[in-house]
């Protein structure tokens, strides 16, 4: 998917403008989440940022999602392809609730399955709630998410790993207790899954699933446009 960058701030423009109308939650219930690759951590890396800025877009017809790094962000030096990725919202999802040998990271698989879950059964419910926060003016906390930031130390961790060609970034649903972000929101989960061949089977085998979980919804975390310059036309 090549896009160019005026392309993908129109796309991130038609988003903001649906974000808090009822159009959102089909948008967001459309798929399950993404793929970042080696070679995009590749890319970034070089750069050493502090983290990756995850922009939802909307084509017209679905969401997209924009990654690029925080110091291309601040300095608007913008390659699509190169330092800005288009990934496209895709529709997997994979129980992860047998195989299991061996689990690493902060979140357990039990806790990520829980997350995953709770998005997929209570989206309307919460999408309800948060047009009511915007009708009492709760502030930021109505707000619908425009930009997930996620730590560059997340990815650091999932590629150190060698032979990981693919994380996958899932939405779900998490209970905040953050400065700006209280109560239940939006997060993006990230996993690295790594298979091993059965000789006797010839299929792949689960051995070992790594987490992180540590993204932040923008809003209701503060949208500084100074930090997220693709939201500027």
């Amino acid at each position: 998917m090549a896009e160019s960058l005026e392309t993908i701030k129109k796309n991130i423009q038609n988003w903001n403008a649906v974000r808090n109308k009822e159009e959102a939650l089909p948008l967001l219930t459309a798929g399950k989440g993404f793929s970042i690759n080696a070679v995009d951590f590749a890319q970034w890396k070089a750069l050493n940022p502090k983290q990756i800025n995850c922009y939802i877009g909307f084509t017209g017809n679905s969401l997209e999602f924009y990654l690029v790094d925080d110091i291309t962000d601040a300095t608007q030096t913008y390659e699509v392809g190169k330092n800005l990725f288009c990934k496209n919202f895709v529709n997997y999802y994979e129980t992860t609730l047998l195989d299991r040998d061996k689990v690493e990271g902060d979140l357990t698989p039990t806790e990520a399955d829980a997350r995953i879950t709770t998005w997929i059964l209570c989206a309307e419910n919460w999408f309800n709630l948060k047009r009511e926060k915007r009708e009492k003016l709760e502030g930021n906390l109505g707000e619908m998410i425009q930009v997930f930031t996620l730590p560059f130390s997340d990815l650091n961790d999932l590629f150190a790993d060698k032979n990981i060609e693919t994380l996958k970034a899932t939405l779900a649903l998490k209970y905040f207790e953050e400065t700006e972000v209280t109560g239940y929101d939006l997060e993006l989960i990230l996993a690295k899954t790594e298979l091993s061949s059965d000789e006797l089977t010839s299929k792949d085998v689960l051995v070992r699933e790594t987490y992180a979980d540590m993204s932040l919804p923008h809003p209701p975390a503060t949208i500084l446009h100074q930090q997220f310059n693709l939201l500027s036309l």
